[in-house]
């Protein structure tokens, strides 16, 4: 993800390597802050020269994104990479003075993730969709196929995914290993996820839903390193497997609403 950031042309290396001389010596004082926002500046006019608002935007949305995985992972694991700890400082302060765009009124976009301020949700209780570092919640019993018996299809797209996984890092997962992500979504679809699923158009909530399949696939998968990097570094493999598994929730709260 970090590598992504770069491909843009507005962060420069060096200037960050510059910024955290100063950031992490110490206590800052007001030269230090006008110093630090001056290297940040200049990456914002490198942003603002780039005249296409689709690879700025995209730039934005990235840049959040970095920032909410690096302080996700960093309460989960170890991270032996000061170079990550030192973009996540300078990503803070260039986040805050980055233009903003308007954001359309039924989303706002925070720090912590995209919440949906409409859902249309008639809730009991006041309830919260992300997941936290350290939670540990029950998973409930799953059979060998989840909470739903799989579809022709989707037995066939998950053969599929199998298949890329293995292919793209040498693994020998087998459908039992990915199945396992299913207590991942028995987990969060204990929360008012649900509702939001059954309630809203599946382009609406899909963010909402990556980011809780997201964190809890790294918790599922703490102790298995070979599954828990791959979740981490390659994005298409997650990609896919998160959209299996989103489809999957789907189906489970239509049919169970339904039933």
């Amino acid at each position: 993800m970090s590598t992504s950031i770069f491909k843009f042309g507005h962060l420069d290396k060096e200037e960050i390597e510059r910024f955290a001389q100063t950031y992490f010596k110490g206590p800052l004082d007001g030269g230090d802050r006008a110093h630090l926002e001056g290297l940040v500046r200049q990456a914002v006019t490198r942003f603002e020269a780039d005249d296409d608002e689709g690879r700025q935007e995209e730039f934005r949305q990235l840049l959040r994104s970095y920032m909410r995985f690096y302080s996700f992972i960093s309460q989960v694991m170890t991270l032996e990479d000061t170079n990550l700890e030192k973009l996540s400082a300078y990503a803070t302060w260039l986040s805050r003075l980055l233009p903003n765009r308007e954001i359309p009124p039924e989303i706002e976009i925070t720090d912590d993730m995209l919440r949906l301020q409409k859902f249309k949700v008639e809730q009991k209780e006041q309830g919260d969709a992300s997941l936290s570092a350290g939670d540990r919640t029950p998973l409930k019993a799953i059979s060998e196929f989840g909470a739903k018996p799989y579809t022709e299809d989707e037995h066939k797209e998950l053969s599929e995914i199998v298949k890329a996984f293995n292919e793209r890092h040498g693994t020998q997962f087998t459908e039992a290993d990915m199945i396992r992500f299913e207590a991942v979504n028995a987990e969060i679809l204990g929360t008012d996820l649900s509702e939001m699923l059954r309630n809203n158009p599946p382009d609406v909530v899909y963010t909402a839903f990556a980011q809780a399949f997201f964190q809890g696939a790294i918790r599922m998968f703490q102790r298995d390193n070979e599954m828990r990097n791959i979740v981490l570094s390659d994005a298409d493999a997650r990609d896919k497997a998160t959209r299996h598994f989103f489809n999957r929730a789907l189906r489970q709260v239509q049919d169970n609403h339904a039933a």
